[in-house]
């Protein structure tokens, strides 16, 4: 019976392809671990293994091999010094090793398996000196920093074929739990799935379908604040399943800044399962845009913009602007595809005109968010883009009038909100008449400040002290000067 040839090279653990291992540059038939093997990163035959011992095929979370996200766990002993030391390489400091090892000895570790003896051999061409290592790969955790203060460990990995990771306003539903770091209080979301249970194919590689009458404990990614049963939900919590797929269970560990508020205050850990995954609908109103529309798709494009620019205001009215913002780029990403409609020649001008103020009113929206995230060149961009459109909008005249101001450009929006408190209705001139006031004053400021700068820049030379002093007197004048003088005086 023939020999199958294996996947991965025994002793540096890349991949074989067609016979051959390309790290080490030999086939899998002549493939001996006591020969040495060039593992550097840059084949320059600065990092040189030998395997002593070999290790099992697969190792912790399906790996054959630690990868760059994992916390490595070994014993390193240096050849010819008898001490040993159990190490820890954690996945933050690739470029900070324990115990002042090399650096290029963590990629020597990720050519290694778990259960593995090597010796390793750093070399230091700029000083012409060697160094032995050997190391025994204990175990590894596949960590994953997902936002400040979260980090996510894989526990069981998601199958190959299971379904992308969640994004912004997709459905999702969790098991596991999260707990304080004394244990005594924790939010619940439900039993984690047993790995033997086969039922997750039935849904894990397509969106998946609400049953008629289903219980789902689910919420919206970034805008429900609690599942449909009232468990609260935390950003640390979304930052985590953000990275997940269906099927995959993951310790995670979430600082007190991504937490809870409350009785629940404070650094959390847990595990959590990606239980169930159910994609945004908008998602399908994304991918069918411009010429791919209808007028009854429009129509309904026009309602799905209307309503998630709602649920921006709600945030707005919360003080959540930051949320706010992410539902009106939703909504305009929404909307933004009507520039093809000249490709539909039975497109109806009423449901472009409804797709089209829609996104108007967004934009004005996200403007006004804009301001109060202190962002005026991206609320007057948005202004104008209204302008473009209706040119003698009050809202997007008045809010583009307050970017202008907030910019520095006190000249522009002076005269701008000179003309809204003419033309405008009563409530938006009286608006535009106190901004006005407030940007007059500051026009005022700053021409107080550019006279306090340039005062004594351009200065009169100064003056004496004391009295003015007396002219010269005048140098005494020629006696024969005089007389000719006096004698044409007489002869005239």
């Amino acid at each position: 019976m023939a020999q199958r040839r294996p996947f991965f090279c025994k002793t540096c653990g890349a991949h074989i392809a067609n016979g051959k291992c390309d790290l080490c540059d030999t086939s899998d038939e002549i493939l001996d671990p006591r020969h040495l093997h060039d593992v550097s990163s840059l084949h320059d035959a600065t990092l040189l293994k030998r395997v002593v011992e070999e290790g099992d095929t697969m190792g912790p979370h399906d790996l054959a091999t630690p990868n760059p996200l994992c916390d490595v766990t070994f014993r390193c002993a240096k050849v010819g010094d008898d001490a040993v030391e159990k190490l820890t390489w954690p996945t933050g400091s690739l470029e900070t090793p324990p115990a002042d090892l090399p650096v290029t000895l963590r990629g020597a570790l990720e050519t290694m398996r778990v259960k593995e003896t090597a010796r390793f051999t750093v070399v230091d061409k700029q000083k012409a000196t060697t160094a032995e290592y050997e190391l025994k790969l204990l175990t590894w955790a596949e960590a994953l920093v997902c936002a400040p203060g979260v980090v996510k460990r894989i526990r069981r990995r998601a199958p190959a074929i299971a379904w992308r990771e969640p994004r912004i306003m997709d459905s999702v539903m969790v098991r596991g739990y999260l707990a304080t770091a004394d244990g005594a209080r924790r939010v619940d979301f439900g039993p984690i799935r047993d790995a033997s249970d086969e039922s997750w194919r039935e849904r894990v590689a397509l969106p998946m379908e609400k049953p008629p009458g289903a219980v789902r404990e689910g919420w919206r990614v970034d805008e429900d604040r609690e599942t449909e049963s009232g468990a609260p939900i935390c950003a640390g919590l979304e930052a985590a399943l953000k990275t997940m797929r269906c099927r995959e269970v993951a310790d995670v560990t979430v600082a007190a800044a991504s937490g809870y508020d409350g009785d629940l205050a404070g650094d959390l850990a847990g595990v959590v399962e990606l239980y169930e995954l159910e994609e945004d609908p908008d998602e399908e109103l994304l991918r069918r845009r411009g010429c791919f529309n209808d007028n009854e798709q429009r129509e309904h494009r026009a309602a799905r913009v209307d309503g998630v620019r709602d649920l921006g205001n709600a945030h707005v009215k919360r003080g959540d602007l930051a949320r706010a913002l992410r539902r009106y780029d939703r909504a305009v990403a929404l909307a933004e595809d009507e520039e093809d409609e000249i490709l539909d020649d039975e497109a109806d001008p009423a449901a472009i005109a409804r797709v089209a103020g829609a996104k108007r009113a967004t934009l004005l929206n996200r403007a006004l968010v804009y301001l109060r995230l202190d962002r005026p060149g991206s609320a007057r961009a948005d202004c104008d883009a209204v302008l473009k459109d209706d040119p003698k909008n009050p809202k997007a005249r008045f809010r583009r009038a307050k970017a202008l101001a907030a910019s520095g450009h006190v000249d522009d929006a002076r005269r701008a909100l000179e003309a809204l408190a003419v033309d405008a209705d009563v409530s938006l001139a009286r608006d535009a008449r106190r901004a006005l006031g407030d940007v007059r004053k500051t026009q005022k400021e700053h021409r107080a400040a550019e006279k306090k700068s340039f005062s004594g820049v351009f200065k009169s030379p100064p003056k004496p002290y004391g009295p003015a002093p007396k002219p010269p007197a005048p140098p005494p004048e020629d006696p024969e000067a005089v007389w000719r003088r006096n004698l044409m005086r007489s002869a005239k």
